[in-house]
Protein backbone atom coordinates (compact mmCIF):
# COMPACT_ATOMS: atom_id res chain seq x y z
CA UNK A 1 0.00 0.00 0.00
CA UNK A 2 1.08 3.88 -0.39
CA UNK A 3 -0.09 7.10 0.06
CA UNK A 4 1.95 8.69 -2.19
CA UNK A 5 2.24 9.41 -5.96
CA UNK A 6 5.09 10.56 -8.51
CA UNK A 7 2.69 12.50 -10.56
CA UNK A 8 -0.02 13.70 -8.12
CA UNK A 9 3.07 15.39 -6.18
CA UNK A 10 4.66 17.19 -9.72
CA UNK A 11 1.83 17.31 -12.14
CA UNK A 12 -1.22 17.35 -10.58
CA UNK A 13 0.37 20.05 -8.22
CA UNK A 14 1.02 22.12 -10.79
CA UNK A 15 -2.12 22.12 -11.98
CA UNK A 16 -3.85 22.47 -9.33
CA UNK A 17 -2.17 25.63 -8.46
CA UNK A 18 -3.32 26.88 -12.07
CA UNK A 19 -6.55 25.98 -12.36
CA UNK A 20 -8.80 23.53 -10.63
CA UNK A 21 -10.93 22.87 -13.44
CA UNK A 22 -7.98 21.53 -15.07
CA UNK A 23 -6.93 19.66 -12.24
CA UNK A 24 -10.31 17.61 -12.05
CA UNK A 25 -10.32 16.75 -15.69
CA UNK A 26 -6.76 15.57 -15.81
CA UNK A 27 -7.43 13.48 -12.40
CA UNK A 28 -10.03 12.01 -13.89
CA UNK A 29 -7.95 10.30 -16.27
CA UNK A 30 -5.12 9.99 -13.96
CA UNK A 31 -7.12 8.08 -10.91
CA UNK A 32 -7.07 4.44 -12.40
CA UNK A 33 -3.06 4.71 -12.40
CA UNK A 34 -2.34 6.75 -9.33
CA UNK A 35 -0.29 4.91 -6.63
CA UNK A 36 -2.20 6.16 -3.51
CA UNK A 37 -4.40 3.54 -1.91
CA UNK A 38 -4.18 4.89 1.72
CA UNK A 39 -5.60 7.96 3.49
CA UNK A 40 -4.81 7.21 6.43
CA UNK A 41 -1.67 7.10 8.95
CA UNK A 42 1.58 5.20 8.12
CA UNK A 43 1.24 2.92 10.90
CA UNK A 44 -2.62 2.02 9.85
CA UNK A 45 -0.86 1.26 6.20
CA UNK A 46 0.35 -1.79 7.16
CA UNK A 47 -2.40 -3.33 9.39
CA UNK A 48 -4.92 -2.59 6.16
CA UNK A 49 -2.46 -4.06 3.68
CA UNK A 50 -2.11 -7.13 6.06
CA UNK A 51 -5.38 -7.85 6.66
CA UNK A 52 -6.38 -7.07 2.64
CA UNK A 53 -3.91 -9.72 1.97
CA UNK A 54 -5.08 -12.21 4.20
CA UNK A 55 -8.54 -11.48 3.26
CA UNK A 56 -7.81 -12.33 -0.51
CA UNK A 57 -5.96 -15.64 0.03
CA UNK A 58 -8.69 -16.69 2.46
CA UNK A 59 -11.54 -16.00 -0.43
CA UNK A 60 -9.28 -18.00 -2.92
CA UNK A 61 -8.63 -21.12 -0.43
CA UNK A 62 -12.27 -21.17 0.73
CA UNK A 63 -13.11 -20.94 -3.23
CA UNK A 64 -10.86 -23.55 -3.96
CA UNK A 65 -12.26 -25.22 -0.45
CA UNK A 66 -15.90 -25.31 -1.64
CA UNK A 67 -14.80 -26.44 -5.22
CA UNK A 68 -12.38 -29.27 -4.10
CA UNK A 69 -15.93 -30.28 -1.83
CA UNK A 70 -17.87 -30.37 -4.57
CA UNK A 71 -15.22 -32.67 -6.56
CA UNK A 72 -15.21 -34.83 -3.61
CA UNK A 73 -18.87 -35.18 -2.55
CA UNK A 74 -19.98 -35.60 -6.12
CA UNK A 75 -16.99 -38.69 -6.40
CA UNK A 76 -17.96 -40.41 -3.14
CA UNK A 77 -22.11 -40.27 -4.56
CA UNK A 78 -20.80 -42.03 -7.55
CA UNK A 79 -18.69 -44.59 -5.90
CA UNK A 80 -21.29 -45.18 -2.95
CA UNK A 81 -24.03 -45.51 -6.02
CA UNK A 82 -21.78 -47.44 -7.95
CA UNK A 83 -21.15 -49.73 -4.93
CA UNK A 84 -24.99 -50.38 -3.81
CA UNK A 85 -25.75 -51.12 -7.51
CA UNK A 86 -22.98 -53.39 -7.34
CA UNK A 87 -23.92 -55.10 -3.83
CA UNK A 88 -27.57 -55.77 -4.95
CA UNK A 89 -26.58 -57.50 -8.17
CA UNK A 90 -23.78 -59.76 -6.73
CA UNK A 91 -26.80 -60.51 -3.89
CA UNK A 92 -29.56 -61.22 -6.27
CA UNK A 93 -27.29 -63.36 -8.10
CA UNK A 94 -27.15 -65.39 -4.85
CA UNK A 95 -30.87 -65.67 -4.68
CA UNK A 96 -31.31 -66.40 -7.84
CA UNK A 97 -28.68 -69.30 -7.89
CA UNK A 98 -30.80 -70.35 -4.92
CA UNK A 99 -33.98 -70.31 -6.35
CA UNK A 100 -32.92 -72.20 -9.40
CA UNK A 101 -31.01 -74.35 -7.21
CA UNK A 102 -34.47 -75.48 -5.74
CA UNK A 103 -36.48 -76.74 -8.36
CA UNK A 104 -33.32 -79.11 -9.29
CA UNK A 105 -33.50 -81.00 -6.52
CA UNK A 106 -36.72 -81.37 -6.08
CA UNK A 107 -36.32 -83.66 -9.03
CA UNK A 108 -34.44 -86.27 -6.36
CA UNK A 109 -36.80 -85.81 -3.86
CA UNK A 110 -34.92 -83.09 -1.95
CA UNK A 111 -37.22 -80.48 -0.52
CA UNK A 112 -34.92 -77.15 0.19
CA UNK A 113 -37.48 -74.92 0.01
CA UNK A 114 -40.74 -73.82 2.02
CA UNK A 115 -41.50 -71.78 5.39
CA UNK A 116 -39.03 -74.31 7.50
CA UNK A 117 -36.54 -72.18 9.66
CA UNK A 118 -33.47 -71.05 8.26
CA UNK A 119 -32.52 -67.96 6.76
CA UNK A 120 -29.19 -66.37 4.82
CA UNK A 121 -30.00 -62.52 5.11
CA UNK A 122 -26.22 -62.03 5.85
CA UNK A 123 -24.82 -62.49 2.16
CA UNK A 124 -25.23 -58.64 1.03
CA UNK A 125 -24.28 -57.05 4.01
CA UNK A 126 -21.00 -58.71 3.78
CA UNK A 127 -20.38 -57.77 0.47
CA UNK A 128 -20.99 -54.42 1.19
CA UNK A 129 -18.85 -54.28 4.25
CA UNK A 130 -15.69 -52.27 4.23
CA UNK A 131 -12.51 -55.04 3.08
CA UNK A 132 -9.08 -54.54 2.31
CA UNK A 133 -8.47 -57.38 0.26
CA UNK A 134 -10.82 -60.19 -1.66
CA UNK A 135 -9.51 -63.43 0.71
CA UNK A 136 -10.88 -60.95 3.35
CA UNK A 137 -14.50 -60.68 1.20
CA UNK A 138 -14.42 -64.31 0.57
CA UNK A 139 -13.74 -64.87 4.56
CA UNK A 140 -16.75 -62.81 5.38
CA UNK A 141 -19.27 -64.37 2.84
CA UNK A 142 -17.96 -67.85 4.20
CA UNK A 143 -18.62 -66.75 7.40
CA UNK A 144 -22.04 -65.60 6.64
CA UNK A 145 -22.85 -69.30 5.50
CA UNK A 146 -21.27 -70.82 8.77
CA UNK A 147 -23.23 -68.44 10.72
CA UNK A 148 -26.78 -69.60 9.47
CA UNK A 149 -25.33 -73.45 9.63
CA UNK A 150 -23.75 -73.34 13.19
CA UNK A 151 -25.66 -74.99 15.92
CA UNK A 152 -24.83 -75.28 19.67
CA UNK A 153 -23.48 -79.03 18.86
CA UNK A 154 -21.56 -78.01 16.35
CA UNK A 155 -20.66 -74.00 16.45
CA UNK A 156 -18.89 -72.70 13.49
CA UNK A 157 -17.71 -69.66 14.52
CA UNK A 158 -14.33 -69.53 13.90
CA UNK A 159 -14.11 -66.88 11.80
CA UNK A 160 -15.60 -64.25 14.07
CA UNK A 161 -13.37 -61.45 15.74
CA UNK A 162 -12.56 -62.70 19.43
CA UNK A 163 -13.38 -60.82 22.70
CA UNK A 164 -16.04 -59.21 24.74
CA UNK A 165 -15.71 -56.40 22.18
CA UNK A 166 -16.73 -58.60 19.08
CA UNK A 167 -20.06 -58.33 17.12
CA UNK A 168 -21.24 -62.11 17.05
CA UNK A 169 -22.79 -62.79 20.64
CA UNK A 170 -21.08 -66.01 20.40
CA UNK A 171 -18.11 -64.96 20.86
CA UNK A 172 -18.83 -62.26 23.43
CA UNK A 173 -20.70 -64.92 25.34
CA UNK A 174 -17.21 -67.11 25.70
CA UNK A 175 -15.31 -64.30 26.31
CA UNK A 176 -18.05 -63.16 28.91
CA UNK A 177 -17.84 -66.75 30.45
CA UNK A 178 -21.38 -67.40 29.79
CA UNK A 179 -23.20 -70.13 28.08
CA UNK A 180 -23.59 -69.24 24.27
CA UNK A 181 -26.82 -70.25 22.76
CA UNK A 182 -28.16 -70.15 18.99
CA UNK A 183 -31.59 -68.66 18.52
CA UNK A 184 -32.90 -72.07 16.10
CA UNK A 185 -35.24 -69.83 14.13
CA UNK A 186 -32.07 -68.78 12.04
CA UNK A 187 -30.81 -71.69 11.55
CA UNK A 188 -30.58 -74.08 8.47
CA UNK A 189 -30.73 -77.50 8.92
CA UNK A 190 -27.58 -79.58 7.86
CA UNK A 191 -28.95 -81.11 4.83
CA UNK A 192 -29.80 -77.74 3.32
CA UNK A 193 -26.08 -76.49 4.38
CA UNK A 194 -24.53 -79.71 3.02
CA UNK A 195 -26.43 -79.14 -0.19
CA UNK A 196 -25.89 -75.26 -0.74
CA UNK A 197 -22.23 -74.98 0.69
CA UNK A 198 -20.84 -75.31 -2.25
CA UNK A 199 -22.71 -72.64 -4.12
CA UNK A 200 -21.68 -70.16 -1.41
CA UNK A 201 -17.82 -71.78 -2.45
CA UNK A 202 -18.19 -70.68 -5.38
CA UNK A 203 -19.52 -67.34 -5.54
CA UNK A 204 -16.66 -66.34 -3.19
CA UNK A 205 -14.34 -67.18 -5.51
CA UNK A 206 -12.24 -65.04 -7.45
Amino acid sequence: MSSYCQLCSTTGKAMLKNSDTAYQNWYATHKERCTINHSGSAGLMEVEGDMAAIYEAGSLVFTLILSVMKIVRHIINCFLWHHMIVSNHVAKRLGSVLRNFVPTESKFGTTLGGRKAGSLTRYKKAVASKVSSSSELQQKIMTTFYHASSTNEEPKHHSCPAGKSSWWFWQRAIAYKSPPSHNSSSLISPMVAGKINSIYERLSTD
